[in-house]
């Protein structure tokens, strides 16, 4: 019974009148959270993936980058693509510097902002702007461009992602509503998916209440293979937009048990006290999901961190935060210590690296991830590592673009 009220709280929760079925091939899965409070451990990279591989990226002057977050690196098609302001830096596998995309402009062709999603295999490149979608192929040549500004009288959009040949799923900038609108290749509006009761009776704490003014605590939005997944900071629930959908389906839940936010009752922006929610953006592979809790309280041990470039030092601040991973083929949770100050992820075991946690995962199943000089230099210096990493972080210095570390994931 309680498994039924469930699924029918669930379609009324996403799905708006015109995209009232389903399409469940089967249930959602439950992601048992509360199971493993208080069981934080270290975790192996060896336990999760079969072989790690550092890739320095070629220095010049029109290679240069400081860093990339999740959404600013891509590996796709053996080349690896780098977001550095409004221009694309590509290198091949082993970091050599390929060329650079950038048409920055009001033109065909040309953007004013650069959002990236890189398909299966690399073959083409997509670049969404304020109010439209381009194509490019490997090369950066450019190949079409679809303009959205008709949509639904929506001037501006904080993505637009294509998924299969014929399908869109657009995030407005002022949400209301509506998380997502799905459109076909004719501009069509095909279905919609409407922002979860959670997110809005929380939102009601943030800017006077006002849910398309408070973007940063949407949620995260993330492709995997053809389709996007879309999970809210403050709600329950993982669905997912295939090709040819015209609403989403639900994959995942996560169980929080007493530690889940009450809306209206609970601040969604506490750090402190005995709740959990999402805190950043989920990676998942063929076998895991990758993905970071707030802890309030409940932290067993409160992530160290130095302050961004002062590896070593001894000033040094907390967070209530932890990684952990979710195993797809066995149904099990782990939240993961950090394994050692001023790093987190997964214990580098394969070569005594830094701590390795997803910036990207590819569709053939490569973990991505960065290190800048100054911290692999400083890691390598004060830790027993292989001779290999050693002889590699001799030939870098601090004004060298970061490593790529790449891992095959089982």
């Amino acid at each position: 019974m309680d498994y039924i009220r469930g699924v029918i709280f669930l379609i009324l929760l996403l799905f708006t009148s015109s995209c009232s079925k389903t399409d469940r091939k089967e249930p959602f899965r439950v992601i048992d959270v509360v199971g493993s409070v208080g069981s934080e451990k270290i975790i192996n990279l060896s336990e999760i993936a079969e072989f790690v591989e550092y890739i320095p990226l070629e220095t010049t002057l029109n290679s240069l980058f400081l860093g990339a977050g999740n959404g600013g690196i891509f590996y796709e098609g053996n080349n690896i693509f780098v977001k550095n302001k409004l221009e694309l830096l590509v290198f091949d596998n082993k970091g050599k510097f390929i060329r650079k995309i950038s048409r920055t402009g009001r033109g065909p062709g040309e953007y004013l902002s650069l959002g990236v999603h890189i398909p299966s295999g690399g073959n083409v490149i997509y670049i969404h702007n304020i109010d439209k979608h381009l194509e490019y192929d490997r090369e950066g040549n450019f190949i079409s461009e679809r303009s959205f500004r008709d949509v639904g009288n929506i001037q501006a959009f904080t993505a637009i992602n294509k998924i299969g040949e014929n399908l869109y799923a657009i995030e407005p900038f002022d949400c209301k509503d509506n998380a997502v609108i799905l459109v076909d290749s004719s501009l069509v509006t095909v279905g919609r998916v409407t922002m979860p009761s959670n997110f809005i009776n929380n939102s009601k704490t943030l800017s006077n209440g006002m849910p398309g003014s408070v973007a940063q605590w949407r949620g995260t939005f993330y492709n995997y293979n053809d389709s996007l997944r879309i999970t809210w900071f403050y709600d329950d629930y993982v669905v997912s937009i295939g090709n040819n959908s015209t609403g989403p389906d639900t994959l995942y839940r996560f169980e929080y048990g007493p530690y889940r936010l009450s809306p209206g009752k609970d601040d969604p922006r506490r750090i402190t006290g005995d709740l959990i929610r999402l805190h950043s953006y989920i990676n998942e592979s063929r076998r895991f999901l990758f993905m970071q809790f707030q802890m309030g309280s409940l932290a067993k041990n409160p992530r160290v961190m130095y302050p961004v470039g002062k590896y070593g030092q001894d000033r040094t601040f907390s967070v209530n935060i932890n990684s952990a991973y979710y195993d797809k083929s066995t149904g099990s949770f782990v939240f993961m210590e950090q394994p050692r100050v001023g790093q987190f992820g997964f214990n580098e075991d394969f070569h005594g690296g830094p701590a390795v946690w997803p910036l990207y995962i590819s569709s053939d199943n490569y973990m991505i991830s960065l290190v800048n000089i100054t911290e692999l230099r400083h890691h390598v210096a004060e830790n027993k590592v292989s001779e290999e990493l050693r002889a590699l972080a001799a030939t870098l210095s601090d004004q060298d673009n970061p490593v790529v570390i790449k891992v095959k994931l089982k």
